[in-house]
């Protein structure tokens, strides 16, 4: 997906895969398959709704992964698009602009539809009071 998420669409100017048909096959309703040219049909790839939803957490993903490895072994970094610096992605709380990673702060709750084995597990979690919460 890392090229599709680079805004290349049209397999031609994507390295081949032996493996493409089944990859295609695990991105289902990520990704749409439109023609772009009618003589010699040729097709591309472009991110449904669902696909570009999903680029907040492929993005973490890759700030994850990329924050393990020496800055000079690092393939692709993320860089505003208009000042070409380099961003550090932070998962954070819309409402308050906390980062969600803190430890203590944020914590998984049973929701309103937990089956009681959620509940009892939320409630019985080490460290957080017996509150019914589960740190992340």
């Amino acid at each position: 997906m890392r090229p599709r998420r680079q805004g290349r669409t049209r397999r031609t100017r994507t390295r081949p895969s032996p493996s493409y048909p089944k990859w295609s096959r695990r991105v289902t309703g990520l990704l749409e398959r439109r023609a772009y040219r009618s003589n010699h049909t040729r097709h591309e790839y472009v991110l449904t709704g669902l696909g570009r939803a999903l680029r907040p957490v492929i993005v973490a993903l890759a700030a994850r992964g990329d924050s393990r490895l020496d800055p000079s072994r690092r393939a692709m970094i993320l860089v505003d698009a208009a000042t070409g610096q380099e961003a550090e992605p932070a998962v954070v709380d819309a409402a308050t602009g906390r980062r969600l990673d803190s430890g203590e702060e944020f914590v998984f709750a049973a929701g309103p539809v937990a089956s009681e084995i959620m509940r009892a597990r939320y409630a019985r979690t080490p460290g957080n009071g017996g509150a019914g919460r589960s740190r992340v």
